[in-house]
């Protein structure tokens, strides 16, 4: 207690208390802490495993709450899982485009092809997840992940992966931390799958559109209903009007890295841009919020729908997605952050925030 007196802050009164079986002390200043000595004591509590919350009230309250460190259970089986799923994926994806030479496939260079897919796919996956613990650690507070979650491979109709995910263990110090937070995996993550990409755009051929129509009618091919605008940007480097680029598995990689970007940027929960989000708007807001973005997703999607645009059933999928999403993850407000009483914000994250959104949109095709 030394430190709030050394301060000028006096202690009121102490309350120690259990819920849920965690030990809670909550105690009430006269006023405030300051934002530099909030974030130095909470710096020094994270380190020992306490979760420090200064709750806005007309007397302010310091609560320290003991933060479990237990590991999720499963999180190795969930790791091989996804791995061995992202590798059937990888290794369909390359033996489709290996046959379209029309030869006879080796089986090294499926095998080297697949798994420089594997590698490359989860290379970028675990960067969007070091980008969040980057940001954690700097900050000072908690996370466990990144976990890898399963997902059927691209022969029955999925990727192989759903992403990965991180749990915090502790609320951010400040809503600039929040912001950071969110925006910090999306971020790294664009950035390594737009460099992944331009690889594959490079290794990617390009073919006449009478061709690509021929193949597509005899199965050789398919066509993606949606493709994002920076995609969309890209393809436009290699072909014009009258080609058509066939997507290289690494090209693929982007494509789909995109996709999960977007999602992960819908304001909605906990989902990084859920984070953004909430860091410049109330708890109640930032329902509404997530709430309007869901039924717009719908509206987008009856619209391409009356259209006759297949793309309607992409959206339609993705707004089935984001309801699980918030019945299931989003429930109740967002927690926010530690310090209710930082006003801080991060207008660069907003920015960055918008142009990922913007950038990793998905356009019908």
């Amino acid at each position: 207690m030394r430190r709030f007196s050394r301060a000028g802050v006096s202690v009121v009164e102490y309350r120690e208390y259990t819920v849920h079986g965690k030990q809670i002390l909550d105690i009430v200043l006269d006023k405030p802490l300051s934002r530099e000595m909030f974030a130095d004591l909470y710096k020094y509590l994270s380190s020992n495993n306490i979760q420090l919350i200064q709750i806005r009230a007309a007397q302010p309250v310091v609560r320290l709450i003991k933060v479990e460190t237990s590991s999720t259970k499963y999180k190795l089986a969930l790791t091989i899982l996804s791995i061995i799923m992202i590798g059937l994926t990888g290794y369909g994806l390359s033996e489709s485009f290996l046959s379209l030479e029309r030869r006879i496939i080796a089986l090294p260079e499926l095998l080297f092809n697949t798994i420089i897919y594997t590698s490359l796919f989860i290379l970028v996956l675990l960067i969007h997840e070091f980008g969040h613990i980057y940001v954690s650690r700097k900050s000072g507070f908690k996370i466990e992940g990144p976990i890898l979650i399963p997902a059927p491979p691209i022969q029955l109709g999925f990727l192989g992966t759903f992403g990965a995910v991180i749990f915090m263990k502790m609320l951010p110090p400040s809503r600039r931390d929040l912001a950071k937070l969110g925006i910090s995996g999306p971020l790294m993550g664009f950035i390594a799958a737009t460099i992944v990409g331009l690889i594959g755009l490079y290794l990617s051929p390009v073919i006449p559109v009478s061709k690509a129509i021929e193949m597509v009618e005899s199965g050789e091919l398919s066509y993606t209903p949606v493709s994002s605008m920076l995609l969309q940007v890209l393809l436009m480097m290699r072909s014009n009007g009258d080609t058509v680029v066939i997507m290289h598995p690494l090209l693929f990689i982007a494509y789909v890295m995109y996709l999960i970007t977007f999602l992960n940027l819908l304001p909605i929960g906990q989902l990084d841009g859920g984070h953004v989000v909430r860091s410049f708007t109330s708890g109640e807001h930032h329902i509404r919020i997530g709430l309007v973005t869901i039924l717009l997703i719908f509206m987008i999607s009856v619209l391409l729908l009356l259209q006759g645009n297949e793309a309607s059933m992409f959206y339609l999928g993705l707004g089935i997605v984001m309801i699980l999403l918030y019945m299931f993850v989003a429930r109740g407000q967002h927690p926010g952050w530690a310090n209710q009483y930082d006003e801080s914000k991060c207008p660069l994250c907003l920015i960055l925030y918008i142009m990922l959104l913007i950038l990793t949109m998905p356009l019908p095709a």
